[in-house]
Parts: C-alpha cells; sequence; structure tokens
C-alpha cells in the first residue's frame, strides 16, 4: 500500500493504492479520508502476518493539529479509526509508523501552544485492541 496526499478542490485529503509485488495497482484507488478539515503527512506501516496496514496522517481542525490512524487489510476494506493523539493544548505533527508482530507504533511531534515552548517527540504503541499511554522523549 503506498499513500500520499492531494488538493482537490481547495482542501488536503489523503489516498492510497494498493500494489501487487511488481508494481502494479491493485483494485481501485481508496480515499482514505475526506474532511472540511485538511488531512496531510500521511505514513503506512504493514503488517505481513496479519496482512493489514495502519495508515496515520496529521489532521488540522479548529482545536489543533490532531493525528489519527486508519486501518485496512489487504482487500482495501477500511477495519479500525482511532485518534492517536487529539488535538486541543498543542499541536501533533509529522507521524511516521512502524510494524512490530503485534501491533504499530506511532510517532509524531508534540509542541504546546505557549509561545516559545519546545517541540517533543511522542511514541504510542497501537493495536487493533486497544491503545497504550504514550512515551515522549525531550
Amino acid at each position: 500500500m503506498v499513500t500520499w496526499q492531494d488538493n482537490h478542490w481547495g482542501e488536503w485529503d489523503i489516498y492510497g493504492k494498493f500494489l501487487d509485488v511488481n508494481g502494479n495497482q491493485v483494485g481501485n484507488q481508496v480515499w482514505i479520508t475526506s474532511s472540511f478539515d485538511d488531512e496531510t503527512q500521511p505514513d503506512v506501516a504493514a503488517n505481513g502476518l496479519s496482512d493489514q496496514y495502519l495508515v496515520v496522517y496529521q489532521r488540522n481542525t479548529l482545536s489543533g493539529e490532531s493525528i489519527e490512524a486508519r486501518l485496512y487489510n489487504g482487500n482495501g476494506d477500511q477495519l479500525n479509526y482511532v485518534e492517536i493523539s487529539p488535538g486541543g493544548f498543542g499541536n501533533n505533527r509529522y507521524p511516521a509508523v512502524g510494524t512490530h508482530l503485534s501491533g504499530y507504533f506511532v510517532t509524531y511531534q508534540w509542541q504546546s501552544v505557549e509561545p516559545g515552548s519546545i517541540n517533543d517527540l511522542y511514541r504510542r504503541f497501537w493495536s487493533p485492541h486497544g491503545v497504550f499511554l504514550p512515551s515522549v522523549f525531550r
């Protein structure tokens, strides 16, 4: 699976495609997310054991920038949606995702809305069975 951001009708949305081992498209293009907010910075990781793909992205909302994720199976069916970190007291940006046998590691930058604040890196382990508390790297 590959993902990208595209600006249609003045809004940024996230799209994806499934490819076979030779790089040929399998099935139709997937419209991963579309709303009145801008969704950008997509990343995807595959779990070969479960034939699942977790797509993470940044969503710009009225209350700040959040990190969201959607889980897909190899047929392109959406299995789950989760808000990894909501916007509000700070902005969450630049998500990246990696896989592990039992789930996914999602890493992102967080910055307080306070002027002059520094950035922190957060990491969450996520599985289809739950979201676990974040680790903070300063």
